[in-house]
């Protein structure tokens, strides 16, 4: 993992929009990476699956890798750039019927 903006403490993030998912899956990522960012934190609350799904990515070499990743009811666990356990429910509190 490029740590070396980990000082700072900061990560990108973004939520992905359904109507830009291409942008948000292919030309996010990219970018970020290209433009040095060390962590790139991705929450995708409408799609297939349990929801919601939290995604983080490492810029490595000019692009963005896969570090982890955690559904709702899960927990996401990172211990670089800085230590964070979550369950992404939290992201949205209770349902509503």
């Amino acid at each position: 993992m490029n740590t070396r903006c980990a000082p700072s403490g900061w990560c990108a993030s973004s939520i992905v929009s359904p109507g830009n998912r291409k942008r948000d899956y292919l030309v996010k990522p990219a970018s970020y990476a290209a433009a040095g960012v060390p962590v790139f934190m991705r929450v995708e609350l409408h799609g297939e699956g349990v929801m919601p799904l939290v995604e983080v990515f490492a810029g490595e070499e000019g692009r963005s890798v896969r570090v982890a990743a955690a559904r709702a009811g899960e927990l996401l666990s990172l211990r670089e750039p800085y230590e964070i356990v979550f369950d992404p429910a939290v992201l949205t509190g209770p349902r509503r019927r």
